[in-house]
């Protein structure tokens, strides 16, 4: 406690010798000088307006031969007993005059037990972005509660997403049994393939139940479960659980019904086709390398005309009268209506192709090379015709455009597969780039606003409650000794070295340094538990343990 004055009043000394003249702040001959004045002021009849401000703001109190310069009280005085900032303003402005806020601060900054009984951070600290280029690399699965809310027999909903493209899947479940999950877990992976993690926010023993059941009814698949609560990839499925909520709740407004279950397969396309800030594109983009078409709709087809489309019949009649009218502007090569030579399916959807939106992004290549073409016999009445096509440069298969009138250019000569393989590759690593700057940032930001402690800081290390007594501090203090190169801090108490490796997320910063180097005892290894334990003012640990 002496030591923990003296450093106050240093501090606080430091703070008020450069302040203005004009400051509440009084110095010894200042202070001696104003009992002089004020003592005057009482014993002169006629006071000028200096004399009536002193009597207004001062007066003289003798303590054991000992004057004092006061403020008279009209308020009993009440003991704040650490109480905080707010309360200590309070109470000290009834009984003290110029102490400001900001010297209540420093009291407080320093002062031991303060600091002991405060609150973690929020959590925002950012210590490793995990990032991963591969679809399937980690997937994250978690559950809505919907019990007060439930549609019929189902009560929570199961959200499943990838890490890389934030592709989401969403389940209607009736419970939250493992068996339950596992299977439509079963459901997702026979489709677009089982991850190498599996992480849950529901706990690591709910992870493994699900895992064994998918090897019941999986016996090939291997996958391993991730961290429980795992604080670099977890708020991704938070954010959409949120999202899937949103917009749930506005989908059953709208739609004027409380069937929810009814409205995930519409919500899953609608969050999946949004652009995502982190990837810079929408997943399901980032999954299959193309903008999702919703049949006819995404097409140049008028609205108008669309209404009278049943059959396959009025597409060709539709088709066939959007190319006639815009035969002053394209040009066809063949100088005839475009669904003349139109007598197969194939035919039709080559015509399609031509009215249809092309959303697919052709990813370009630095190969040049000279496009080779293969000759296929075609019969047509009795009269065999030879079409040269050309060959893909990537699985060297025939496309289906025409070598004689193949255009001259520089990019590989591919097919439709291989161009849309290049455009999911494209795709997902955009995502991937996205991704890598987003954790930059987040980095940054973190950084800036937690910075990184000094050797010889003072901080706060939070005690899990099942570590401390319910009448013990929630904090342990501790001074940095030693900083690691992979961002890891070894950190040491009055009682010895606690023998684990902290990271930045798992300790604060204190404003002011309450502890030196010197009072820490290096030569002894104790655990975060022993700590609590001996600033216990009972007997630490609050459970006991039953030998019945």
């Amino acid at each position: 406690m002496e030591l923990h004055k003296q450093r106050f009043y240093e501090q606080l000394y430091e703070r008020r010798k450069d302040v203005a003249d004009n400051n509440r702040g009084l110095t010894r001959e200042k202070y001696s000088s104003l009992i002089e004045e004020v003592k005057v002021a009482k014993a002169a009849k006629k006071k000028s307006p200096r004399m009536h401000w002193l009597l207004k703001h001062y007066d003289v109190l003798s303590v054991q031969g000992v004057e004092k310069l006061i403020v008279p009280l009209n308020n009993d005085l009440v003991d704040v007993c650490h109480g905080g900032r707010d309360r200590m303003m309070k109470k000290t402005k009834e009984k003290y005059k110029n102490i400001v806020r900001t010297e209540i601060l420093l009291f407080i900054n320093l002062c031991a037990p303060c600091q002991m009984k405060q609150k973690r951070e929020k959590n925002g600290i950012i210590s490793k972005p995990m990032i991963f280029n591969d679809l399937n690399s980690r997937c994250q699965v978690d559950l809505i509660d919907y019990q007060s809310h439930a549609d019929g027999k189902y009560r929570f909903v199961l959200v499943y997403q990838d890490h890389l493209t934030k592709f989401v899947i969403l389940r209607p479940l009736e419970s939250k049994r493992a068996e339950e999950v596992a299977y439509h877990l079963v459901d997702i992976f026979t489709t677009f393939g089982a991850p190498v993690v599996l992480q849950s926010n529901n706990g690591r023993e709910f992870c493994n139940r699900i895992i064994e059941e998918l090897k019941s009814l999986w016996p090939e698949l291997k996958l391993v479960h991730g961290k429980p609560r795992h604080s670099q990839s977890q708020g991704s499925v938070e954010r959409a659980n949120q999202d899937v909520e949103n917009m749930l709740t506005t989908w059953m407004l709208e739609n004027e019904t409380e069937h929810w279950s009814q409205g995930l397969r519409f919500i899953q396309f609608m969050k999946n086709t949004s652009l995502h800030s982190g990837i810079k594109r929408a997943p399901y983009e980032a999954m299959f390398g193309d903008k999702p078409k919703i049949g006819l709709k995404t097409s140049n087809i008028p609205l108008e005309a669309m209404d009278s489309v049943t059959t396959e019949e009025d597409l060709e009649n539709v088709i066939n009268s959007i190319l006639i009218e815009n035969t002053e502007t394209v040009q066809l090569e063949t100088e005839q209506p475009a669904l003349e030579g139109v007598s197969t399916e194939k035919d039709l959807e080559e015509v399609v192709t031509l009215v249809v939106t092309d959303n697919t992004q052709t990813g370009q290549s630095q190969l040049h090379q000279t496009a080779t073409t293969e000759n296929v016999p075609l019969e047509n009445n009795n009269n065999t015709q030879t079409l040269s096509y050309e060959i893909c440069g990537s699985c060297f298969n025939p496309t289906n455009r025409d070598a004689s009138h193949a255009e001259s250019t520089s990019l590989e000569n591919s097919c439709n597969f291989c161009n849309r393989n290049r455009n999911i590759a494209n795709a997902r690593k955009g995502a991937y780039d996205g991704l890598q700057a987003q954790a930059k940032r987040m980095k940054l930001i973190s950084d800036s606003t937690h910075p990184k402690p000094q050797i010889g800081s003072t901080v706060r290390i939070p005690v899990p409650d099942v570590d401390r007594g319910r009448g013990d501090a929630r904090s342990v203090l501790a001074v940095v000794l030693e900083a690691t190169e992979d961002g890891f801090y070894r950190l040491g108490t009055k009682v010895g070295v606690i023998s684990k490796y902290y990271s930045r997320s798992e300790f604060s910063i204190c404003p002011a340094n309450i502890l030196e180097i010197e009072e820490i005892t290096k030569d002894k290894e104790v655990s975060l538990r022993s700590v609590a334990t001996s600033q216990s003012t009972g007997h630490g640990q609050g459970f006991k343990k039953c030998y019945f």
